[in-house]
């Protein structure tokens, strides 16, 4: 399977709940939160239900 195959059917939730369990291991609390918080107004502002829906457009308008 391609690489934007693979990205087209990521949930949203899966690369959160991903980078929650292994991507924040390293980080200060302090940019934990600040990756938190961001990722936060990213769904309130895009709603995304795939990886895919997050177009340069969309990331460039948030």
């Amino acid at each position: 399977m391609r690489y934007n195959q693979k990205r087209s059917r990521l949930l949203w939730e899966e690369l959160r709940e991903k980078f929650e369990s292994d991507g924040i291991n390293d980080m200060r609390d302090a940019t934990a939160a600040n990756y938190f918080s961001t990722f936060k107004v990213l769904e309130e502002m895009t709603n995304p239900k795939h990886l895919a829906d997050l177009t340069t457009e969309r990331v460039t308008l948030f």
